[in-house]
């Protein structure tokens, strides 16, 4: 007598299968192995065991059907990702404690520029190259913040 598996073992099953997929064809194994196919087709073609066309028409489908299997495994891995809303709210967090060391560290850098300031105020100094150059680079982390909180406000949504 045979035992069938039930519907939501198969279905637990199946959605190992694109996990297993994606670990597996991100490792060395997997490169190891597709190089040595490609090189094991190109030399068939070499010593004419099969013919050249042939070669590529057969390497030429399965690379194709290999792509799409692999943007399906993607698009599987970018939606268990989006499940996870520990990440999200993880990744958010993250983004407000960047936001708020960034804030700090340009009060620190405006205190230290008004400091060499008063220091000099009889003489007229232009800011430091390196505070400038500090500054701006804050400047731009602050944008880059306030545009990923955006987008991830908007992908919570």
């Amino acid at each position: 007598m045979e035992t069938f598996l039930s519907k939501k073992e198969m279905l637990k099953l199946l959605s190992k299968f694109p996990e297993r997929a994606i670990k597996w064809i991100g490792s060395v194994q997997s490169l190891r192995i597709h190089t040595i196919l490609f090189i094991v087709s190109f030399l068939l073609s070499i010593f004419k065991l099969v013919a050249f066309d042939q070669m590529l028409l057969v390497l030429t489908t399965i690379v194709s059907l290999e792509a799409i299997y692999l943007s399906i495994f993607i698009q599987i891995s970018v939606n268990m990702s989006n499940k996870n809303p520990v990440s999200n709210k993880f990744i958010i967090e993250y983004i407000e404690i960047i936001s708020e060391d960034v804030d700090e560290i340009s009060e620190n850098i405006d205190g230290i520029m008004e400091e060499e300031e008063e220091e000099d105020d009889e003489e007229e100094i232009k800011e430091p190259e390196v505070l400038n150059k500090i500054k701006e680079a804050i400047i731009s982390l602050q944008k880059d913040i306030v545009a990923l909180k955006k987008s991830k406000k908007q992908k919570t949504k």
